[in-house]
């Protein structure tokens, strides 16, 4: 006897054949198969952008390290310079 989406009125189930219950199992899973790789996706572009960033702090903070005693000097020699156009 095949069962085919068949309301049981005594226990108010429906009842469904094995081969329509796999066919749905299959496509939960394959649901769930594209879910999971989606996900991995996002997390895997997340990723990159947050270490794109990174890299570019890094290079920042190399160039404002080595050039640092530079600019604090040249803040100096700009003052200077203002304090002596103004005197003149």
């Amino acid at each position: 006897m095949k069962k085919n989406k068949i309301r049981d009125n005594k226990t108010k189930d429906w009842a469904i054949s094995q081969g329509d219950f796999e066919k749905f199992k299959f496509e939960i899973v394959n649901l769930f198969k594209e879910l999971k790789k989606d996900i991995k996706n996002d997390i895997y572009n997340f990723k990159d952008a947050i270490l794109t960033e990174i890299v570019k702090l890094r290079d920042d903070m190399t160039v404002t390290k080595n050039y640092g005693d530079r600019l604090e000097n040249h803040e100096q020699r700009i003052n200077k310079l203002e304090n002596k156009n103004l005197q003149q």
